[in-house]
């Protein structure tokens, strides 16, 4: 009885005839919202005792994170205009051509100019490498500043830059006089020269360090390029050391070419072993002579007219050159090792007067 008397007294409870205080606010702050999580921020702004239940809904999988991710930015970006643009890409570059020419370093009243770091040694050579062989070459980097400067190290070309590897303890911040050990390990895997050079930016400046590395070849060389024989009187035998040098790693033959023909002038056996026309041979036969025998009657022969025609024919004879021989002589091969040099014999003989004049391509 006690239940339905209960009831039938909440049924006659009627409508209050004004609205609760904060309604008319709810509704207000609710308008153009259509998701209901945007109404549960809106609910949330007027009534603060909703805020218990906000770390329950955060939590629960499936529905929003926080009332905070549904604000947009406070301040959204307003887009560059053509002028802003060009001005921003004006002043990258500034910054850039900055960073590559550097800054003068102006130090106790004085302004430092040239190179400020000198690597010892200056030149990184890796010298007659194999392939598949591993290359260290160590250069000791040196500020030679005024004041503090440091350096970066920058890229290699594409072409041979996973051919080398740089390894170094980074010193920051370098004051005048400091050094930094640089080690390069060259790994090659390519049988060819290769010229460039390690360069490196500082804060006076960019700088670079020679980088060379050559294979196993042959260097030839010559002492002179031009043999001169200055008052050779006829008959005169004068010998010039032609000195041929090979500065690369492989031994190798060299020969002389005729340079209207192009082809190699065969070598002369006499050349072997020379002598000048006007030495006489000499006699290796020893000659016993009998002494009982008695001594022959001289007769001439000759009349003193044929004496002067043979006389003459013997200083013809004299005046020319033997076979395959002429004023220039000279052996037209020779050898030579690696690293070596060796002395190769230019002998001129002249048996007339005149000038003379050869040329010859030492190849």
């Amino acid at each position: 009885v006690g239940d339905e008397s209960n009831a039938a007294g909440l049924d006659g409870l009627v409508e209050p005839k004004t609205q609760p205080p904060g309604k008319d606010a709810i509704g207000m702050n609710r308008t153009g919202l259509e998701d209901p999580e945007d109404d549960f921020a809106a609910s949330l702004a007027v009534d603060p005792s909703l805020a218990s239940g906000i770390s329950s809904r955060a939590t629960t999988p499936g529905t929003a994170s926080s009332v905070r991710d549904h604000a947009g930015p406070a301040f959204p970006a307003k887009p560059l205009s053509i002028f802003e643009k060009n001005a921003l890409k004006s002043a990258q570059n500034k910054q850039k051509n900055r960073l590559l020419k550097g800054e003068p370093q102006v130090a106790g009243g004085r302004t430092f100019k040239g190179q400020a770091f000198v690597a010892k040694p200056d030149t990184i050579l890796f010298k007659d490498f194999v392939l598949g062989k591993f290359y260290k070459r160590r250069i000791l980097l040196t500020n030679v500043s005024l004041t503090f400067n440091n350096f970066k190290i920058l890229d290699l070309p594409e072409s041979i830059t996973d051919f080398f590897e740089i390894v170094y303890e980074r010193p920051g911040r370098m004051s005048a006089g400091m050094s930094v050990l640089l080690e390069i390990t060259f790994m090659p895997k390519v049988n060819e020269d290769i010229i460039s050079e390690l360069s490196f930016l500082s804060s006076t400046g960019p700088f670079s360090v020679p980088l060379v590395c050559l294979t196993q070849k042959v260097a030839p060389s010559v002492s002179t390029n031009v043999i001169r024989f200055d008052n050779i009187v006829m008959g005169e035998r004068v010998t010039f050391p032609l000195k041929v040098g090979n500065n690369g790693a492989k031994s190798t033959m060299y020969y002389f070419l005729d340079p209207e023909t192009g082809e190699r002038i065969p070598p002369h056996e006499s050349l072997v072993a020379t002598h000048s026309p006007r030495d006489s041979p000499k006699k290796t036969d020893s000659v016993v002579e009998d002494e009982d025998k008695e001594p022959e009657e001289i007769v001439y022969m000759k009349s003193e007219d044929e004496l002067l025609k043979q006389a003459a024919a013997v200083g013809e004879a004299c005046l020319e050159y033997p076979e395959g021989l002429s004023e220039l002589q000279y052996s037209t091969v020779g050898s030579i090792g690696s690293y070596s040099d060796t002395i190769h014999n230019i002998t001129f003989a002249p048996l007339s007067p005149g000038r003379f004049k050869e040329e010859r391509i030492l190849q």
